[in-house]
This record gives C-alpha cells, sequence and structure tokens, in this order.
C-alpha cells in the first residue's frame, strides 16, 4: 500500500510539472491533485524536493534497466541520460530549481554513481585497483557529469550544446584506463 500511496504522489507531482515549475508547486496542490491529505503526503515524503528525487532516483534507474541501456562507455551512460533528459525537456526544466542545486547534485550522484561503479567494473584495470579507489574515481565522475548536466539545463537546454558534451565525453573515456592503470601502481 505504502509504494502505492507514494506512487500516486509522484504521479500527481509529475502532471503538475508539465503545467507549471516546481516552484510553484505547494504540498496542498499535490495532495488535492491525488485526494490524498498532507498528513499522508508527509509521512512517506519531508517536502516537495524529497518527493521530486525520489522519483528522479526510481526514473533513472527505470530508465536504464527498462530501456536495456547496455553502452561500452562511460560517456555511452551519460549520453542516454542526457538523451532522457532532452526527450523529457520541458519536464525537467520546471523540475529543476537553482537555488537548490546543491540537493539536485546529490540526487543526481545518488541516482548515476552506482551505475557508474558498475560500469567501471568492466574496465580491465579496475580489479588492480583498490575500492577506496574505485570509490574516489566514482565520485569524481558522478560530480562532474552533474556539473555538466546542470550547467546545461541552467543555459536552457539547448542542442549546440552537443559539442561541449562530445569533448566532455571524450575526456571521459580517454581518462577512465588512464586514471586506472596509474591508480594500481
Amino acid at each position: 500500500m505504502n509504494d502505492l500511496t507514494k506512487q500516486a504522489i509522484a504521479l500527481s507531482l509529475l502532471k503538475l510539472l508539465r503545467e507549471r515549475p516546481i516552484t510553484q508547486i505547494s504540498v496542498k496542490d499535490v495532495c488535492l491533485d491525488c485526494n490524498l491529505n498532507r498528513q499522508t503526503f508527509y509521512y512517506h515524503f519531508q517536502d516537495i524536493y524529497d518527493l521530486l528525487f525520489w522519483i528522479v532516483r526510481k526514473e533513472i534507474t527505470a530508465y536504464y534497466h527498462h530501456e536495456n541501456i547496455r553502452p561500452t562507455d562511460m560517456s555511452g551512460y551519460l549520453y542516454s541520460l542526457f538523451t532522457y533528459c532532452q526527450q523529457n525537456n520541458r519536464l525537467v526544466r520546471h523540475a529543476y530549481n537553482p537555488a537548490n542545486r546543491i540537493r539536485y547534485e546529490t540526487a543526481f550522484r545518488e541516482a548515476t554513481e552506482p551505475i557508474l561503479r558498475r560500469k567501471l567494473a568492466t574496465y580491465e584495470n579496475y580489479c588492480l585497483v583498490s575500492e577506496e579507489d574505485v570509490e574516489m574515481l566514482v565520485t569524481f565522475y558522478a560530480f562532474s557529469a552533474a556539473s555538466l548536466l546542470f550547467r546545461w539545463v541552467e543555459s536552457g537546454m539547448p542542442e549546440s550544446f552537443q559539442n561541449s558534451f562530445s569533448k566532455y565525453c571524450l575526456i571521459l573515456d580517454e581518462s577512465v584506463n588512464a586514471l586506472l592503470l596509474k591508480f594500481s601502481k
């Protein structure tokens, strides 16, 4: 029952985000839309942003699993995430509030770190690196990807960003094996 209630609350927020920015949506609006009381909302979520980040984590995980995305490199994972954002442009722009960028970055990192960790494990030199170093690389790549993503969103998600993203992916792909090799020594 709890998952059904959370899902209903989430669907209401997603519906409202298609119409207006998150800064114009209150807990009351969400509760009215899904016909639940505020107490039920607060039983499941601390605030609108807690709900939003719960949705983001679920969406990113579902996207990678249900779409069977299996790119051969780190940039392929990020490219698919950017593609997802482009496909849901209006929703992403409405969901983003730069005043809470730190919370967005945290949610993004929490959602992408497991994906990055799994991808790192596929590299040849992965087994030569300590778990501590793997965690440092995962954190580094998650932070840099978050910075790139939010800079893009804050600039209005222009198509012209593709060139910058391609250069970032080149840096990413070329650096993973080199860093794993360096850390193994």
